[in-house]
């Protein structure tokens, strides 16, 4: 059996108390997996604070928090794209892309949910999908029409 199977999954803060020890850093090893939990990053309330769950943009008009600027990345002091050697090559094509597509979405169509917002869940995997509660599928009903 390998190794790592035999390990359970732990979640570690740092300091993390184990028993009566306080533990400031544990060793990773090849073949050890870790999992960045990002979008729990990006939601954080002690980061981005009471309201971390409200769509707003201008946070970002004067820069980044001090709390969210503590974050590694490369993009808005978030984890979307991560940092350092790992980054998202395509990070800077993936954002001018989403801008591009933004301004010509909202400039020429009136978009509208086809179901009640409270029907649609975020579903998360390898990346996160929109989800209709009542049939599981992976889709976000919309109505588009031309402005």
């Amino acid at each position: 059996m390998d190794r790592r199977e035999t390990r359970s999954s732990k979640s570690l803060t740092f300091p993390h108390l184990f028993f009566s020890l306080l533990i400031f850093s544990c060793r990773i090893v090849k073949g050890d997996h870790v999992f960045i939990p990002i979008l729990a990053l990006n939601r954080d309330p002690e980061i981005w604070g009471d309201d971390h769950l409200e769509f707003k943009p201008e946070r970002w008009l004067d820069g980044v928090t001090t709390k969210a600027a503590s974050i590694p990345s490369v993009f808005a002091g978030t984890a979307t794209f991560l940092a350092g050697p790992h980054s998202c090559i395509g990070y800077r094509f993936a954002v001018l892309e989403m801008k591009a597509l933004l301004f010509h979405l909202i400039r020429g169509f009136k978009i509208d949910l086809d179901i009640s917002p409270g029907e649609i869940e975020a579903r998360s995997s390898v990346v996160t999908r929109p989800t209709v509660r009542s049939d599981g599928t992976n889709r976000l009903p919309i109505i588009v029409t031309a402005v």
